[in-house]
């Protein structure tokens, strides 16, 4: 899948997100809206996620061809313009809550949250090493076999697994109370990653989801 087809796919599932879970963010549900304009929206937006289906699965398969080598390192390099707000995000996820825990949400997914201006990966025969920049390198089997990881930040240990799927590097974070699935997604013959994060806590109202664009240095 080239570039301009998964932002295209991102912005429709972006919208139709907001629509079918408006009521989560403090905006009306839509069977409690009695103007027809909100489901008129919500059907367009489902055709417009079946037409995003469609133009992807016609897409010529040379246009998702990945090189991801099974051994060496890849640097990748963040390019903040073509990111999600995280902030943004945080806030629409927190929104819900009340305005006496909301803060301290607010300051733990910001802490835990910041995008690191560089990605380290480092493939090995058996085992895998990603690094973001100003953390503690995770190190995992290849197999998805669950491995111990202290945060420099939280200071909190965690058990991560990693796994690669096609042109995919699937990693869970799993902690007392939820998980943060990260999925490293490659294009462009490797030189470019999208990083998809989904975290999910108790403590929240709903996930957290937000992507970050990086390009490869050489």
């Amino acid at each position: 899948m080239c570039y301009a087809h998964r932002r295209l796919w991102r912005v429709c599932v972006s919208k139709w997100q907001r629509v079918t879970h408006g009521s989560r963010s403090g905006i009306n549900s839509l069977r409690e809206v009695e103007d027809p304009t909100p489901c008129l929206y919500s059907i367009a937006m489902r055709v417009a996620l079946v037409l995003c289906a469609a133009t992807l699965a016609a897409a010529p398969a040379s246009l998702g061809a990945q090189v991801v080598p099974d051994t060496g390192s890849m640097v990748f390099e963040l390019e903040p313009e073509r990111c999600d707000n995280v902030q943004a995000a945080i806030e629409r996820t927190i929104r819900p809550m009340s305005w006496i825990i909301r803060p301290i949400a607010r300051h733990r997914l910001l802490r835990t949250n910041r995008p690191p201006a560089h990605v380290t990966i480092l493939m090995r025969d058996d085992s895998l090493v990603v690094t973001f920049e100003g953390h503690p390198p995770i190190v995992t089997a290849r197999d998805g076999t669950k491995a111990p990881w202290k945060s420099g930040v939280s200071k909190e240990t965690y058990y991560v697994s990693s796994v690669f799927a096609g042109d995919t590097l699937h990693q869970v974070i799993t902690a007392s109370d939820g998980h943060r699935n990260d999925d490293f997604v490659f294009f462009d013959g490797g030189e470019r990653m999208e990083l998809h994060v989904v975290l999910e806590a108790e403590h929240l109202p709903g996930p957290l989801d937000y992507t970050l664009d990086f390009r490869r240095l050489h």
